[in-house]
């Protein structure tokens, strides 16, 4: 009978052992997934949950590292006995005693945004949808986090002016009007004008303006706000606007763009996370060149046994990028392509995601457009993302690499301007920002006249230098080629939620009283 007691005794202490060990893992994988939900894709499928008036907890407060948010932005949460409220449950004192103290009430607008998204699934443009799902996600954390000295007291999205009139404004206005004079007056606030940041994304903007100037009505719900508070807009500007094209007066710094210039305020946007696993990727914090000198090459290579047995005596895969069918009738890109196939030996398979059929190129096997789960799915399997010269600096450059896929990057014959959208804006090939912040080698310059492989992927490195830094870029370019071998996913530091809530909160909400002088 001891025996048993002692032998049971035994057991229970194991099984509660592996009971603890077990839920310490789970926790653990549970932490280091939270910043993996945080993507285009997440938003997209959330954002029609949310309220005009955003009342909603988002109860997974996502890490968000690698960009550290600096500590002086915290409030000493022994110093304010408030730091801790949940901003969704502010009732209507702490939501006086929040603008009293600073904290912005903010309107994201977006009147476009149901057809861009429509537009964006069938296999149109998504960049300016990118820019502005992730400054939504932005301004969410900051909302749902009152620890940050910038405070949002109240954050609304509205997506019409119908709504934003007949409930959105009427929202707002009454609880402004339960505060106190003083209150109103530190907040620098009113019932007229209830918000001191209105983010607005280009062609709502454009809405706006015409709505203004071309109706007669004063009492258009725009017209006086803007003539007499054009200093709380903020645009998303997805191509940037310099002085000569700045038609409305405003501060360049209230046009909020994806890539840094040298005149507008650089916002960034979110790019997925291709990979679950944290030892797929890396993070890359500074915008410059990849510089391997301080990894071994094999380090820039997956692992994953798993992943490397569905990638096992598969050929080379190229996706490219274009979704419709004038990307695809250039004889230049037509030559390009053919040569690729048979310089390989037909050794290769190329992929494209067009709507339409590509019967002049039998030898790529198209897979219709594909959502955005399939597509990443797709770029996991990539080893190389072909570049068509259009459309240019969209997201899906960024989202190769951050899948592992090397992206191949066509020079222009001549720098190619953007009258139409931001006529300083001269480029120099398909992803500038690609080739400034990354480069080699997972970013190749070429032309659609190169003819031999070698010329293709090797010919940007004699330029360069023979230095062990090259040497090192060549080995994990040849690995890729020659052993059919996946590189791990990069992700740019600026290009996280971190990175986006570090700039909201750095720059944009903090310099809202020095554009409205104040």
């Amino acid at each position: 009978m001891r025996k048993l007691t002692i032998f049971s005794f035994l057991s229970l202490f194991l099984l509660v052992n592996i009971c603890f060990i077990l839920y310490i893992k789970k926790t653990t994988r549970e932490i280091q997934s939270l910043d993996s939900t945080i993507t285009p894709t997440t938003i997209i499928d959330n954002v029609n949950s949310l309220n005009s008036n955003t009342d909603k907890t988002d109860n997974t407060h996502q890490i968000i590292e690698p960009l550290e948010i600096n500590k002086s932005l915290y409030h000493n949460n022994n110093n304010n006995e408030n730091n801790n409220l949940n901003n969704n449950n502010l009732n209507e004192n702490n939501f006086c005693n929040c603008i009293e103290n600073g904290g912005k009430t903010i309107l994201l607008f977006n009147k476009h945004y149901q057809i861009t998204l429509q537009n964006a699934k069938k296999g149109g443009p998504f960049g300016e949808l990118a820019v502005y799902l992730s400054v939504l996600k932005g301004l969410q954390y900051i909302y749902n986090n009152q620890n940050f000295k910038n405070k949002i007291c109240h954050l609304d999205i509205s997506y019409s002016e119908s709504e934003l009139k007949e409930k959105t404004l009427i929202n707002l206005q009454n609880k402004i009007k339960k505060c106190t004079l003083q209150q109103l007056q530190k907040s620098n606030l009113s019932e007229q004008n209830i918000y001191h940041l209105l983010f607005i994304e280009t062609y709502s903007f454009q809405d706006l303006l015409n709505n203004i100037f071309n109706i007669k009505d004063n009492s258009h719900i725009w017209h006086d706000h803007f003539s007499k508070f054009k200093c709380r807009y903020r645009i998303l500007d997805f191509w940037g606007t310099p002085e000569s094209q700045n038609h409305e007066k405003l501060n360049l710094k209230q046009y909020l763009i994806p890539y840094p210039n040298k005149y507008n305020q650089f916002i960034g946007y979110i790019v997925d996370k291709c990979f679950e696993n944290e030892n797929l990727f890396f993070y890359k914090k500074n915008l410059n060149k990849l510089n391997l000198e301080n990894y071994f090459v094999e380090n820039y290579f997956i692992e994953d046994k798993n992943l490397n047995k569905n990638l096992e005596n598969k050929k080379l895969e190229f996706l490219i990028w274009g979704k419709e069918l004038k990307y695809f009738h250039n004889q230049k890109v037509i030559n390009f392509l053919k040569n690729l196939n048979s310089k390989f030996n037909n050794e290769i398979t190329i992929y494209a995601t067009v709507k339409d059929n590509l019967d002049h190129l039998p030898f790529i096997k198209n897979l219709g457009v594909l959502n955005k789960e399939n597509w990443l799915k797709s770029l996991q399997k990539a080893h190389f993302v072909i570049g068509l010269g259009d459309p240019v600096i969209g997201p899906t450059a960024f989202d190769a690499i951050s899948c592992g896929a090397i992206f191949l990057n066509p020079i222009f014959d001549q720098p190619r301007t953007l009258y139409g959208m931001n006529k300083e804006l001269t480029l120099s090939n398909q992803h500038p920002y690609a080739e400034e912040f990354i480069g080699l080698p997972y970013v190749i310059p070429f032309r659609f006249e190169m003819n031999s492989l070698d010329e293709i992927f090797f010919s940007s490195f004699r330029n360069s230098g023979n230095n062990d830094e090259e040497k090192k870029k060549k080995a994990v370019l040849k690995e890729v080629l020659e052993g059919k071998r996946k590189l791990k996913g990069l992700i740019l530091g600026d290009y996280t939620l971190g990175g986006v809530v570090k700039r909201l909160l750095e720059e944009v909400l903090p310099m809202s009283e020095r554009i409205c002088g104040k």
